[in-house]
């Protein structure tokens, strides 16, 4: 089957990538609108052109036929439905915004960014009072702005999040930390979303206490034993739950640091490790003389994790390397899953053995390479300084920016990423191809 679709929406990609850089190239603005047009982007492509003259040789009637299967031809059917929504002279503004997500997922940025624009727009001069949109519209452009690398205005439309988070309102009559150290108060830093973006931004608590603010954090339940353990060594106080009484000055949600405190992802601390694994040890099966690896392919605390998660058949084309060891480190695996997995003897479930963070880290804490989706897995394997390879999707977060091999994050991290047809079979090639000849030297 010639993918033809999945051919179009790469060289739209290329030139929608192109206007990033070079937003008045006419001949690419031309290309870009004669594409949308073929892919019944109708709206989409009278809003990309209307700067420059319409070229009158396009028909509009110009289509072609697919027939494929796959997450991208999903999105890009999803996506013409918000264009033709949009063509009804009632739609709904956040139409602009469902559209801008769909465009972002196929990485087309520029246009993705018009969409936020135009819907915040929209909003300030004839919705005064829409502030949840609106803020919906800041959090879109600010993931966009902060994949791309554009801290400078990324960061502060991030901070749109905490208006329609609820977490963030539970510290809501407190004072709001500003950003300036001031040596000897208290600054409490509540944790938020995911485990592994506690672990990612728990490095910031060790920062401020180096630099002379006592530090309280308040923690997610699951995490707060192993955290409590670790932040023990720098001195940091944690709380179980937010109702626990302690004193403090100041209050912050933990991903705000960077914002509050500017230049933080130019130099981000903490780059090598962290964190700890404690005396607690699982049980593993390790074999010294073979290349043990840490794996982990499906996780289930995301309503995406279909596009996240890999799947044991694919991945286990990395079972057959010679001399390697592989260790599961996922807490939650589907019976399908440990069905499959007795046909290879060279794979280890723990998942009876691990049962908190700690178990978890102690194991990670023996190998030699941990090879994961992006999961908290991830981040604790990092943040403990163990070599770490990351599995991506196509549309990655954010944090892990665009077309980079390395993270800011994490010295000892490589990413493996998906291309735009959101299958991972180029992705495990890639792994194997590196993972033979480590499993050699």
């Amino acid at each position: 089957m010639s993918n033809i679709l999945l051919k179009k929406l790469e060289r739209l990609v290329v030139v929608d990538s192109y206007l990033l850089k070079h937003p008045k190239d006419y001949h690419y603005q031309i290309e870009r609108y004669e594409s949308l047009i073929e892919l019944d982007l109708i709206h989409l492509a009278e809003l990309s052109i209307r700067e420059i003259s319409k070229p009158s040789y396009i028909s509009t009637s110009a289509r072609f036929s697919y027939e494929e299967k796959g997450v991208y031809v999903e999105l890009y059917n999803s996506l013409k439905e918000f264009d033709y929504a949009l063509r009804n002279a009632k739609f709904n503004v956040m139409d602009y915004n469902n559209r801008a997500v769909r465009l972002a997922d196929l990485g087309l940025f520029e246009l993705a960014i018009s969409d936020y624009l135009i819907g915040i727009e929209i909003i300030t001069n004839n919705f005064p009072n829409a502030k949840e949109e609106l803020n919906c519209f800041k959090f879109g452009l600010s993931t966009i702005l902060l994949r791309l690398g554009d801290f400078s205005n990324g960061l502060p439309l991030y901070e749109s999040r905490k208006d329609v988070q609820p977490i963030h309102n539970q510290f809501s009559n407190f004072q709001l930390w500003n950003g300036i150290i001031a040596k000897g108060k208290v600054l409490l830093l509540q944790y938020e979303q995911g485990i592994g973006d506690e672990f990612q931004y728990i490095r910031y608590a060790i920062l401020l206490k180096n630099l002379g603010m006592e530090v309280i954090v308040n923690t997610h339940d699951i995490t707060n034993d192993f955290l409590e353990y670790n932040l023990n060594k720098y001195n940091i106080k944690v709380i179980r739950k937010a109702g626990e009484y302690v004193a403090f000055d100041y209050y912050c949600p933990i991903m705000s640091i960077p914002f509050l405190m500017k230049d933080l992802l130019i130099d981000i601390p903490y780059k090598d490790k962290y964190l700890f694994h404690s005396t607690e040890s699982v049980k593993s099966l390790l074999k010294k003389d073979k290349l043990n690896i840490g794996v982990c392919w499906s996780s289930t605390s995301r309503p995406n994790d279909f596009i996240r998660n890999i799947g044991i058949s694919k991945i286990s084309s990395l079972f057959s390397i010679p001399n390697t060891i592989f260790h599961c480190i996922q807490k939650e695996i589907s019976e399908d899953d440990k069905n499959k997995a007795k046909q290879w003897d060279n794979l280890f479930l723990y998942d009876s053995e691990i049962s908190n963070f700690f178990d978890t880290s102690s194991l990670i804490n023996e190998l030699d390479l941990v090879i994961t989706i992006d999961t908290s897995i991830a981040h604790l394997s990092a943040a403990m300084g163990k070599r770490t390879w990351i599995l991506l999707p196509y549309k990655a977060d954010s944090r892990w920016l665009l077309n980079r091999k390395d993270s800011i994050w994490y010295d000892n991290v490589r990413l493996f990423r998906q291309k735009l047809d959101y299958n991972w079979d180029f992705v495990i090639r890639e792994v194997k191809n590196r993972l033979d000849i480590l499993a050699l030297s």
